[in-house]
């Protein structure tokens, strides 16, 4: 015989818990907890573990919110807010403080004094060529402000003589919110 039954926690038992369940932006978190019970059935008394609970944890008054909201497009890359909030969650009989970072890309704000290029972009076949560029952004973010340099390199149409090998492979893929081209090995006469 198998009998469902609510335990009783005796005083003791160790509870460790490592954060509550909640949805905020794109980012989902898992809750996890774990719970020692002292459990008195009929003849006997058994030690168990209770693990996975989901619960959305209730912020107090004294936590820290930082929170950006815009959602904005520059070129290919999307950037959503990035925020951190400090949650004091109380379960059953304890109540935990935990951090909650999300960091997300954030389009760049280009401060006076950066040096940018751009030119013409011209279509041969189905290679589009754009200019190289290098540009260094000073990013302001919620709290820092960070200087980084972005360089990018693109094939340019090339023209090729008589006698030329080429090798080209033709995927395109795309990892996170980069879209990459086929890359292409030519050898050329120009």
């Amino acid at each position: 015989t198998t009998i469902r039954e609510v335990p009783t926690t005796t005083a003791g038992t160790t509870t460790t818990e490592s954060v509550a369940t909640t949805t905020q932006g794109a980012v989902t978190t898992s809750p996890s907890q774990t719970t020692e019970h002292t459990t008195s059935l009929a003849n006997e008394t058994t030690t168990r573990a209770e693990t996975t609970i989901r619960e959305v944890p209730t912020t107090t008054a004294g936590t820290t919110t930082t929170e950006s909201v815009a959602t904005t497009t520059q070129g290919a890359v999307t950037t959503s807010p990035s925020q951190t909030t400090e949650h004091t969650t109380t379960l059953a009989n304890e109540t935990t403080t935990r951090a909650e970072t999300t960091t997300i890309r954030e389009v760049p704000t280009t401060t006076a004094g950066t040096t940018t290029e751009s030119v013409a972009t011209t279509t041969q076949g189905a290679v589009t060529t754009s200019p190289s560029q290098t540009t260094e952004h000073t990013t302001t973010l919620a709290n820092e402000t960070t200087t980084r340099a972005e360089t990018t390199t693109i094939r340019e149409v090339p023209t090729t003589t008589a006698g030329t090998t080429t090798t080209e492979s033709v995927a395109t893929t795309t990892q996170g919110a980069v879209t990459t081209s086929p890359s292409q090995t030519t050898e050329h006469t120009t």
